[in-house]
């Protein structure tokens, strides 16, 4: 003869149904959450190899600048900036140009385009008159010096967007100070500390 569930037993499986399941269902809401699919722009950007920029410097006045960047590695660069006095014209003003060594930090996701921070170190070079060849890095008391050399850290962030073929739109802003030990002793003397910043934009590839 077959027997028949009991009262009692039939009440305890309803009451372990009745408990477990708020659990299991709640236990498969989280595990379907963590396993859901976030969408996030996992791109990496586009590898630039060199860039050139042309934009704007101030220093105790705005200048002209063009910057050549040229990156051995992805968060490694070696830059230079300047107005091109010497190389491309002549003219006795005041400026300064900048040579540095570039890390990036970071490269930040933003609307199909990246942000990179960086950090430099090189050398600024002082000029106040037409441009003496080399660099002097000595405070030097010589006459009529029109151009002295000294150590210059920097801040930049820059900003890069594909426009496709392997070319890229770039831009750059970056602020620097350097510590120009000859500058007191120029033909027209100015300060040591040089703070100075530039905005440019260009392209690269």
């Amino acid at each position: 003869m077959k027997r028949q569930p009991t009262t009692p037993a039939i009440l305890l499986f309803g009451v372990l149904a009745a408990v477990g399941s708020p659990r299991l269902l709640r236990a498969g809401t989280e595990h379907t959450l963590a396993t859901a699919s976030i969408p996030t722009d996992t791109r990496a950007a586009p590898r630039t190899w060199a860039q050139l920029r042309g934009g704007i410097s101030a220093a105790d006045q705005a200048s002209p600048v063009l910057c050549l960047d040229v990156a051995p590695l992805r968060w490694i660069s070696i830059e230079g900036c300047g107005s091109g006095n010497g190389f491309l014209y002549r003219a006795d003003r005041r400026e300064i140009s900048h040579f540095r060594l570039k890390g990036a930090l970071a490269e930040i996701p933003v609307r199909g385009t990246w942000l990179r921070p960086q950090l430099g170190l090189g050398f600024a070079e002082l000029e106040i008159g037409s441009d003496d060849s080399g660099f002097n890095f000595r405070r030097s008391a010589a006459r009529n010096q029109t151009a002295a050399a000294g150590p210059e850290a920097s801040a930049l962030l820059g900003w890069v967007g594909s426009i496709g073929r392997d070319f890229e739109w770039l831009g750059s802003f970056g602020a620097n100070l350097a510590w120009i030990p000859g500058a007191d002793v120029l033909a027209a003397p100015q300060r040591r500390w040089q703070p100075s910043a530039e905005l440019s934009f260009g392209i690269g590839w």
